[in-house]
């Protein structure tokens, strides 16, 4: 069997240009996931997000115009002000219809993860019903996928919003 050298070429050339491809996305599908718990003894919500590290520092770098390690910040004091500043600008927390101030607490990173803390405190009311709106990451991944799970009362509930919806709402 001859194989002509023209397609061997073309073959190759396809080859190296898919891992070309590959190298650059990080990984196929973009994911973030929102934990809220509620603490009816401290009355306080604590929220924990957790992103592909990547992607986070991609978004960072974009929105504020500035190089970001999570890993070796050269700044850590504006660095987590630029999280807290994303996270206010794209999630949403309200409880009984009333929006619930978030407190950062810090990040830390896990593997290929970086989780960032919050909490709402001083939650006097009993929660009936939780609403979130949650953008984060769609301004720069189109396909970004936001897991959010709520423990409330030993109840678990979760649900999935896909680009573009990005509203839930949990109920007891």
């Amino acid at each position: 069997m001859k194989i002509n050298k023209r397609v061997i070429i073309v073959l190759f050339a396809a080859f190296i240009s898919t891992l070309s491809i590959s190298a650059i996305s990080k990984h196929p599908f973009h994911v973030g996931v929102v934990n809220v718990s509620y603490s009816p003894k401290q009355k306080t919500f604590q929220l924990s997000f957790k992103f592909f590290d990547h992607d986070f520092e991609q978004a960072l770098k974009t929105e504020f115009k500035t190089k970001v390690d999570l890993k070796y910040p050269k700044d850590k004091t504006m660095l987590e002000k630029n999280i807290q500043a994303f996270i206010k600008t794209y999630f949403t927390f309200l409880v009984n219809n009333t929006q619930q101030q978030l407190h950062y607490i810090g990040y830390e990173l896990k593997d290929e993860s970086v989780w960032v803390y919050l909490e709402a405190i001083n939650t006097t009311v009993k929660p009936n019903e939780i609403a979130i709106k949650n953008k984060l990451l769609y301004r720069y991944f189109q396909y970004q996928n936001n897991l959010i799970h709520i423990n409330c009362f030993n109840k678990r509930e979760s649900t999935k919003l896909v680009y573009p919806d990005s509203m839930a709402v949990f109920k007891w």
